[in-house]
């Protein structure tokens, strides 16, 4: 059985119908045909040596599962078991383990530790060896074969990112923490890097992120982020930290607030420098993550952290909290949406109270205008005069409503009617409205 044929068995015994054809399994195989008799036929022998060939069955069509729950659940628990004499690994995911285990090695690492979880020779062993050593994001000097074994010598940063570039081409940690079947390579992988220790502490990190900033992630960003947050936890609590002054200020971008976020929830159980969440930073920024804001779908830009950022800054030259305006960041983050479609398709708008604005408000336009590039570099648009203006009368508009929030009018009622429907009118209006009734 190879990750193919593993995946394949999988998906049989975890379709929901209980049929699974030809036609509808995923482009991901990209095999032939025929390709697929190939695999049943080692799926038949694995069956066959668990004494499950009726378990399963192809026609030649469709694959069905027939076997019983408990079969399943027997199916399911053979697979997480396999070892790599069963399990026939790729040269690429040999490359991952051998990456991984040197880099969460303490001490160096001899060859025939390798020769005897992979089940392969010498020669097998040294040409993945050089293999990684040609595609690595490190230099290939730093893979130094000692008298003691094998040693990766180079910085926590470089073992990070060497770890990070190799996972995104091969592995895939949704089956193991969806707790259905998973294939040798990834549970050695979550084995080394201690996924069951620390999942409950990173996923908490996550979910109190998502709620403070109002965000939704999908289940697979979700896992994605779980398993680069588990990684940097392994390595802090095992006293491997990232070295080194801190470049930029983390908490002045949207990524940065993002990362700050989850890091502030995890202060209280590990130790956490500003390195550790630039790395964590850099890395989701590159992971292009499909957000939620609440229960609309955005693109994935930070459209809710962008905007919240701004309005931070915003607030700061007002001296009141514009954040706390609900109506405008919801209609701020409708215009903003808009705004970022309409650009990005090549569309400009002109806004016909732009010389009016600037006349009327220049030093709330020039606050704006001074601001703005929080919404430009969130975005990666540049936003012109009439966008500006139209930013400020949103936050215009919330300044009003503050101050109305504030304002008690006097009110005197009079009614022509008489004195029992003119009080009656006053309760009334005592009961719905805030105003200091004179008199009536």
């Amino acid at each position: 059985m190879n990750k193919q044929t593993v995946d394949l068995l999988k998906k049989i015994i975890t379709e929901e119908r209980g049929m699974l054809t030809l036609d509808s399994l995923p482009a991901s195989f990209n095999v032939s045909r025929r390709t697929f008799y190939n695999y049943w036929e080692e799926i038949d022998d694995y069956l066959n040596s668990l004494h499950c060939t009726n378990a399963v069955c192809f026609d030649g069509r469709k694959f069905r599962f027939t076997g019983t729950p408990a079969q399943r659940d027997y199916l399911t628990a053979s697979i997480n078991s396999m070892t790599f004499y069963e399990y026939r690994l790729s040269a690429m995911e040999r490359q991952i383990i051998i990456a991984t285990t040197l880099i969460t090695a303490d001490t160096p690492i001899k060859n025939d530790y390798f020769k005897e979880i992979f089940y392969v020779s010498r020669n097998t062993i040294n040409n993945d060896l050089q293999r990684l050593r040609s595609i690595s994001n490190v230099d290939p000097a730093c893979f130094q074969a000692t008298y003691a074994g094998l040693v990766l010598a180079c910085s926590e940063l470089q073992k990070r990112n060497l770890l990070l570039q190799l996972m995104s081409t091969e592995t895939d940690f949704n089956d193991y923490f969806m707790n259905q079947p998973t294939n040798p390579c990834i549970a050695y992988l979550a084995q080394h890097l201690k996924f069951d220790r620390y999942r409950r502490l990173a996923e908490n990190s996550i979910k109190k992120a998502e709620g403070l900033l109002d965000l939704k992630l999908s289940d697979t960003d979700f896992y994605r982020l779980l398993t680069i947050l588990i990684f940097q936890i392994t390595r802090v609590e095992s006293g491997h930290i990232i070295k080194g002054n801190s470049t930029r200020s983390h908490n002045f971008n949207s990524w940065g607030q993002f990362s700050t976020t989850i890091f502030d929830q995890l202060k209280d159980e590990i130790t956490v420098n500003p390195l550790e969440i630039e790395f964590f930073t850099k890395t989701v920024q590159e992971m292009d993550l499909a957000l939620k804001i609440g229960n609309s779908p955005r693109d994935s830009v930070f459209f809710s952290l962008t905007i919240r950022e701004f309005l931070q800054k915003i607030s700061f030259y007002y001296k009141i909290d514009l954040l706390s305006d609900n109506l405008l960041f919801e209609y701020l983050c409708a215009h903003i949406t808009a705004c970022y479609h309409r650009l990005k398709s090549g569309k400009q708008l002109d806004n016909p109270y732009l010389n009016e604005t600037q006349r009327q408000y220049p030093r709330d336009f020039e606050i704006i205008k001074q601001n703005i590039y929080i919404l430009e570099n969130g975005l990666n648009l540049a936003l012109n005069d009439s966008e500006t203006a139209y930013i400020l009368m949103h936050i215009l508009a919330s300044i009003e409503r503050g101050k109305f929030n504030h304002y008690v009018p006097n009110i005197l009622v009079t009614c022509s009617a008489g004195m029992a429907t003119g009080n009656f009118l006053a309760m009334q209006i005592n009961r719905h409205f805030r105003v200091h009734l004179i008199d009536v």
